[in-house]
């Protein structure tokens, strides 16, 4: 098994060393000035990090302790004027890590991200086109694509995006607007499992959809969408296809909006329904927005679906707190699932220059037909310190909870230390 010195050693060795270099060279040129006709901004950015996890896959019995140094780096460039904005972002992970089972393969370049968008807007019209690419270990970032299912395993997932959009009559009564977008998730290099259970496949999404904004009057604005989509794996020949029809009513009052909203959605099995009511108030300490309805799933059950979104500012902090609960297909397989999620947060300024944060994280996922569910809850609590020369420090500590339907649960402790930077420059 590797030293864990030498092993954190050299890519940590390697990347401060740079960014000294970066330092210096950021430092020459960053002017501070917003360039509205047309600037170029430059922003390099270094996270260096050391953590432990006493069972880094969350499986029910524990392969042992896994030690980690990760060194990561990201690249963006930003260009904007009046009228556009071209952006693009890269990001990659140097990695070497100590697992139970000594996975040396894993060690080296990790984890790579690239993001481009480019949007051009007028008085009347907006255009936008985007593209992205991002890989992660399922061990690690175990939400889907849409971020809402679990997904449980030890491949290497890819996610990779594509979208464009056009939206005119932006200045006048009456707007419309239409959208493409495809998106595919390929796993490799091991296993990936969804809410049953069951082994996943590579999947595609293709999506079409259109728009329109009616304002009735000063108060009063009408919404409609329809979208279909297509949702293929690779391992069964037939597509999937879904379209719905989404319908909101907006009525602008004093200190916030209500809100109704209907919507229908045909699926293979059957078609869904949903009804919510909504409303947001803005107060002097924060804002609240709540919303209550009902969904009917394809098998004919009703629930009970709505959220609640909190945000209250503190005297030297924040405190946010979020419910939801919807019923809508999976981006994973494209089963329908009930998802229930609730989320608390609270960050606190202990003196100018540092201050603690703690999160909570549970949800409970539940597919509809079967009745296959997983729960799962997550705490966390980070310390973070400014330091010299625009360096913030930070140390935490990460507890995870997964159970599934056997009752069997998996349980995960992870403390980090972390430093990182961002150099920027304009020119």
């Amino acid at each position: 098994m590797q030293s864990p010195i030498k092993m954190f050693a050299l890519p940590l060795a390697l990347i401060a060393a740079g960014g000294l270099n970066l330092s210096v060279s950021a430092q020459s040129y960053d002017t501070g000035e917003v360039f509205d006709t047309g600037g170029i901004e430059l922003t390099t950015g270094v996270e260096l990090s050391v953590s432990s996890e006493d069972n880094r896959a969350l499986e029910t019995t524990s392969a042992g302790n896994s030690t980690e140094a990760q060194a990561r780096l990201s690249f963006g460039l930003l260009r904007e004027t009046q009228v556009s904005r071209l952006a693009l972002d890269l990001s990659g992970t140097l990695r070497a890590i100590d697992t139970p089972d000594d996975t040396s393969q894993n060690n080296g370049f990790d984890t790579p991200g690239v993001s481009l968008s480019y949007g051009r807007s007028s008085a009347s019209a907006r255009l936008g086109l985007s593209a992205s690419l991002r890989e992660s270990e399922l061990s690690q970032d175990y939400l889907d694509a849409d971020g809402l299912d679990y997904v449980t395993g030890t491949a290497t997932r890819r996610l990779t995006n594509a979208e464009a959009s056009l939206n005119w009559g932006e200045d006048s009564s009456l707007g419309f607007g239409t959208f493409a977008r495809i998106a595919t998730t390929t796993y490799r290099d091991g296993t990936a499992s969804g809410l049953d259970g069951a082994a996943l496949d590579d999947s595609t999404r293709r999506t079409l959809g259109a728009t329109s904004r009616m304002d009735l009057d000063a108060a009063r604005r009408l919404d409609l969408g329809l979208t279909w989509s297509d949702f293929e794996q690779d391992t069964i020949p037939d597509r999937r296809e879904t379209l719905s029809l989404n319908s909101t009513l907006t009525q602008e009052l004093v200190r916030g909006a209500l809100t109704l909203g209907l919507n229908a959605t045909s699926t293979e099995e059957g078609e869904r329904y949903g009804a919510t009511l909504g409303r947001s108030l803005e107060m002097p300490s924060g804002q609240v927005s709540g919303q209550i309805g009902l969904n009917s799933s394809v098998s004919g059950n009703t629930y009970l679906s709505g959220g609640l979104d909190l945000s209250r500012d503190l005297a030297r902090g924040k405190l946010t707190f979020g419910l939801s609960r919807a019923v809508s297909s999976s981006d994973t397989d494209d089963t329908e699932v009930l998802r229930t999620q609730a989320s608390m947060g609270l960050t606190q300024e202990l003196t100018p220059i540092s201050g603690i944060r703690f999160g909570l994280n549970l949800s409970k996922s539940e597919e509809t037909d079967n009745g296959a569910q997983s729960s799962n809850a997550n705490f966390g609590v980070t310390y973070n310190r400014e330091l010299p020369s625009d360096w913030t420090f930070a140390t935490g500590y990460n507890h995870r909870i997964r159970e599934d339907d056997a009752g069997d649960t998996a349980r995960s402790n992870r403390v980090f230390l972390q430093m990182q930077r961002s150099f920027v420059t304009r020119f």
